[in-house]
Formats: structure tokens, C-alpha cells, sequence
């Protein structure tokens, strides 16, 4: 069932949609919005990858990581701020803030997708030795966007 194993229950219920009525997620509801998508892509992401050539699977990977790096850099930023403040990171965890939801739901996205194209040139063999490692952004440009925005 996916990269994820098994589903996670979700948080709130669904309720039933009038036909063409758009219904917002929740914050919380973020993160599992985003497995189920990336649970139904899989097999589409899976295939595609297969297709490509070698280069082009390694480029798809160092695209993948690209994004990952960023989006780890935007969950650092709160947590490295606070030491910046002189204040305890584990008080400022993004983990805690329901805020950050969508952050960690993309998180996984990205994650899963790595995985998928290191799963890819496995699956073909591909020789990964010369794969170059994302450069890491600087956590310090990033803040965390106020609660009034």
C-alpha cells in the first residue's frame, strides 16, 4: 500500500459534498490530504521513472532532493530561530504547531519521491557513484511566516 505502509486514520470526519462544492481542509488535515494524493501517484510516478534513461532518472533524483532540502530548511527555520533567540528549539518545534501541517505533509511528499527515484535506478541499475548530494540551504534566510498572514 504505498511508500507509506498502511493508512493513518484521519483526524476529523468527511462529511458528503454536494456535487462541484470545494471543501478547505483543516491544518491538521494537511498532511493526510497529501499521502493519499502521493499514495495514488505512486503507481503513475513509478512507471514514468521507469522510462526515462539513466541521466534523466539521476536528474529527476537531484530534483527531487533540490525540493527536499528546501522544504527541510522551512521546517528548521522555527527551531533555529529560537536558538538564534537564545530560546529552547524543542519549544519551537514545527511538529507542535498545527500551522506547519501542510510543511510536513509536503515533507513526505518529497520524501516518498526521493525514494521512489532512488527505487527507480535501483530497480534498472543504474550506476548512482557520481550522483552528486543536494546543497543544503541556510536555514537562517527562512522565518516563520506570522500567525496574522
Amino acid at each position: 500500500m504505498g511508500l507509506f505502509g498502511t493508512r493513518r486514520p484521519r483526524p476529523s470526519t468527511v462529511r458528503q459534498q454536494e456535487p462541484g462544492e470545494r471543501t478547505t481542509l483543516s491544518p491538521e488535515d494537511h498532511q493526510f490530504a497529501v499521502i493519499d494524493v502521493l499514495d495514488a501517484f505512486e503507481v503513475h510516478d513509478g512507471a514514468a521513472l521507469a522510462k526515462l534513461t539513466a541521466q534523466e532518472r539521476a536528474d529527476q533524483l537531484r530534483a527531487r532532493q533540490v525540493l527536499e532540502a528546501y522544504l527541510t530548511a522551512v521546517w528548521e527555520a522555527p527551531k533555529q530561530r529560537a536558538v538564534r533567540e537564545g530560546h529552547d528549539p524543542d519549544d519551537a518545534h514545527p511538529a507542535n504547531d498545527p500551522a506547519f501541517s501542510c510543511v510536513a505533509g509536503l515533507l513526505d511528499l518529497t520524501h516518498a519521491l526521493v525514494a521512489q527515484a532512488e527505487q527507480a535506478q535501483d530497480a534498472a541499475g543504474d550506476d548512482t557513484t557520481d550522483d552528486p548530494a543536494p546543497d543544503l540551504l541556510p536555514f537562517d534566510r527562512f522565518e516563520p511566516v506570522p500567525d496574522d498572514v
